[in-house]
């Protein structure tokens, strides 16, 4: 028996069965990569209250609020056996929705204080082409077909030449009061970039759609004008807190991006 104590071999075997209960014992904690213990705070009890009575429309009573307990943990649990197991690696969802959450952390932050008047009205004064009323357009339009007709651009300039008539259309004539994104949408991008240069009012001119030919006159145009601050003030302030946001996160990536060593691989 001990001959057997003092073998070498059972001293390794002793001393690798201590070493392995004591990595067990020390790492139980952190072996998983969120732990082992879940707390459920008085805090985060209310929370889900609140939750469930903006959902509901009443807080919860004791038994549901034990439901709500127990789907919590649930999650929790699934939740940390699924980082366990690496799924969150990879996952272009995850990485979209955590990207999406950092950057409203950081726009939260710059917009803690509220911007005074005086940079209001700067930001106004530098902009003003933002507040702008939209040049509005009356005008006639007459359609030429290319379905019915072999050459409707031929026939739309002996329209203006010697008149007559053109072909039957959905959108009516004349229109009223049409800024360039309802002609944009009526008519198409192409017609709507090139009536802004259209500048003669009173005599047709031939304008290209998606949809054929159109002779067209400009009955009236009205021009644009800046809108008074106190008009748009409202507007005015949204669009500062979105460009202070803007120029934040885009200085906050160029600081993270120089902490980076980037390498792109070739092909």
């Amino acid at each position: 028996m001990i001959r057997i104590i003092k073998e070498p071999f059972l001293h390794f075997i002793v001393l690798g069965g201590i070493i392995f209960l004591a990595y067990g014992w020390l790492s139980k904690d952190t072996a998983h990569p969120e732990g082992y213990d879940i707390l459920i705070s008085p805090d985060h009890q209310v929370k889900m209250a609140i939750q469930y009575q903006k959902n509901f429309g009443a807080l919860p009573d004791s038994t549901v609020m034990q439901h709500l307990i127990a789907a919590e943990v649930k999650n929790e649990i699934f939740y940390r056996e699924a980082l366990r197991l690496g799924l969150d690696t990879d996952d272009e969802v995850i990485r979209r929705r955590l990207k999406q959450k950092y950057e409203f952390i950081q726009m939260d932050n710059v917009t803690s204080s509220e911007p005074s008047e005086s940079e209001l009205r700067s930001f106004y004064d530098e902009h003003q082409n933002q507040y702008k009323t939209a040049v509005v357009y009356s005008f006639t339009h007459h359609y030429f077909s290319p379905d019915v007709r072999d050459d409707p651009h031929k026939d739309a300039s002996s329209f203006i030449r010697d008149g007559g008539s053109g072909d039957s259309f959905h959108i009516p004539s004349p229109l009223s009061n049409q800024d360039i994104d309802d002609i944009r949408n009526a008519f198409g991008f192409q017609f709507s970039e090139d009536i802004k240069g259209v500048e003669e009012e009173n005599n047709f001119t031939i304008i290209k759609s998606g949809f054929g030919i159109h002779a067209v006159k400009i009955l009236s145009k009205t021009s644009s004008t800046l809108r008074p601050y106190d008009e748009v003030r409202s507007l005015v302030y949204q669009d500062y807190v979105q460009d202070l946001r803007s120029s934040h996160n885009e200085a906050l990536y160029n600081e993270l991006h120089s902490q980076y060593n980037i390498t792109v691989e070739e092909l």
